[in-house]
């Protein structure tokens, strides 16, 4: 509707305080909008970088258990007598 009668609209004085009205409230409502949207990409950030963490330190603590508990090599040397 606005843009078909857009230029009857604009140039009616009587709209102007309405469309002022409108363009402010539009305004604050995209702002809330950016404004929740940037806090869930942020929540969403973090709860990747926890579920990163979580599960790479059981990759890195099973290495950890597996180098403790593999026996170590002896290593063994002649004698040579002389």
């Amino acid at each position: 509707m606005l843009k078909i009668h857009q230029n009857q609209i604009v140039s009616n004085r009587t709209f102007r305080p309405m469309l002022d009205s409108i363009k402010t409230h539009i305004r604050e409502l995209v702002q809330r909008q950016k404004d929740m949207v940037g806090f869930n990409l942020a929540a969403m950030k973090f709860l990747k970088r926890e579920w990163e963490e979580a599960n790479s330190a059981e990759f890195f603590d099973l290495s950890k258990i597996e180098e403790v508990t593999k026996p170590k090599k002896i290593k063994k040397t002649k004698l040579v007598s002389g």
